[in-house]
């Protein structure tokens, strides 16, 4: 699969201060890529760089094929970007704003009905943005970014500050849009739960650097399990887990938590606790959650730091 982005060795300086160390990325076309970090990491300069907003101080940027720093005004033109809170005008419609980014742009207004569907703010045409939710604020700014069809899509937080309804609002608009309109989508986020339930692939930046880079699926993959378990005799069971090995703890009455465990082993925990006359009436394999891995590989570079 191509890339519609690729960095290389990437570095951005402000003053003597690094923000970004000689990171290498890269974003399949087709992808929905979330950019996983926490505050202050450099998930906005990141973008701010794409979006062609900041200069490198060495490295290479290639967008949708075209080097960034030679001429950026091809791979702009096939972009579309949210990068700030949007600026919207609450006097107006949704159309007549649309219509601002139809002339700057030099798009025909028929664009504007498509991206409108898109977002599903097609129902109500003369609705004032001043009476406009956070939600449909944001899906307007995403409807904006849209006019022209552009191959790839790049924000920055684009749930943040929404509330449980926006977010499932944006989650569900994110999910569709490759498939609605063929183009891949970048976006920076620290609300993980809503990144698992969306991205197809991520990158996790710490301290200016990747820790890792690829589809979530590989994470779902790799990850061991925690195996709970409901016991008659918990004592008995935790007894026994705890001498062979096993990293158990309670977690409830009649329950215990049987941590790093893979499928094969937990297959083999189970004919073990009934050889010991063990009873167990549930027994739940859980993949960790994209929030202990993100904890795991933060503690672990910061243990390594």
């Amino acid at each position: 699969m191509s890339a519609a982005i690729q960095l290389a060795h990437l570095s951005k300086n402000f003053g003597t201060r690094p923000v970004l160390k000689e990171i290498n990325l890269t974003v399949p076309k087709g992808s929905l890529f979330a950019f996983l970090g926490n505050n202050g990491q450099g998930k906005s300069t990141t973008i701010r760089i794409i979006t062609g907003l900041y200069r490198i101080t060495s490295g290479k940027v290639t967008v949708l094929g075209q080097d960034m720093q030679k001429n950026p005004i091809p791979a702009l033109a096939r972009m579309g970007c949210l990068v700030d809170s949007p600026s919207l005008y609450n006097h107006m419609t949704a159309r007549e704003f649309l219509k601002i980014g139809c002339v700057v742009k030099d798009i025909p207004y028929q664009d504007i009905d498509r991206v409108l569907a898109i977002v599903n703010l097609h129902t109500e045409p003369r609705l004032k943005i001043a009476l406009y939710s956070l939600g449909m604020r944001q899906r307007l700014a995403l409807a904006h970014a849209l006019l022209g069809n552009p191959e790839l899509l790049v924000l920055d937080e684009p749930t943040n500050g929404l509330d449980p309804e926006g977010i499932k609002e944006i989650r569900e608009l994110l999910i569709s849009l490759p498939e609605k309109t063929g183009c891949t989508v970048f976006f920076s986020s620290h609300q993980l739960e809503e990144v698992e339930k969306t991205a197809s692939h991520l990158a996790l930046l710490d301290q200016g650097t990747i820790l890792f880079q690829g589809e979530l699926e590989e994470i779902r993959a790799a990850g061991r399990s925690a195996l709970r378990l409901n016991v008659t005799d918990v004592e008995k069971a935790f007894a026994f887990l705890s001498q062979s090995s096993y990293q158990v703890s309670h977690y409830g009455d009649h329950r215990l938590l049987v941590d790093n465990m893979t499928r094969e082993e937990a297959s083999a925990l189970y004919r073990q606790l009934v050889a010991a006359d063990i009873d167990f009436y549930q027994a739940i394999l859980e993949k960790p959650s994209l929030e202990e891995w993100f904890s795991q590989q933060m503690a672990t570079s910061r243990n390594k730091a």
